[in-house]
């Protein structure tokens, strides 16, 4: 990255705001009408994780990209798994070897996961 992408990195909070909210509320609705929990969460994932990508190539990173539709979503999926992956193997292994609280070591991986999240997506994937 040449120089900071100032306006993406705000779009890219604003999408990961609404992305959370959207979640939040999707999974939140299903549970009141009565969904269970593993239905509440893959319904309200899917669709942000849809939403989220849609976002991504039209709002945040809105440029011609040197990828087509086709190689971006196998990419994207990708990233996805792997920010599933990393944050829930560092979330069963640092608390206890940090000996920190739980929500503190949240922060700081969901911190790192985004920023990596960010450079992966503006570099790799919508570039």
């Amino acid at each position: 990255m040449s120089s900071l992408p100032v306006r993406e990195l705000a779009r890219f909070a604003a999408a990961g705001a609404f992305i959370t909210i959207l979640y939040l509320a999707l999974t939140g609705a299903l549970r009141v009408a009565g969904a269970p929990w593993w239905l509440a969460i893959a319904v309200g994932y899917v669709i942000a994780t849809s939403t989220h990508f849609v976002l991504h190539r039209t709002f945040v990173f809105r440029r011609e990209f040197a990828l087509s539709l086709g190689q971006q979503v196998p990419r994207f999926v990708a990233v996805v798994v792997c920010q599933y992956a990393v944050t829930t193997l560092a979330m069963t292994w640092l608390p206890e070897r940090l000996g920190l609280p739980e929500g503190v070591v949240f922060l700081g991986v969901a911190g790192v996961v985004t920023v990596a999240s960010f450079i992966i997506l503006r570099t790799r994937l919508f570039h």
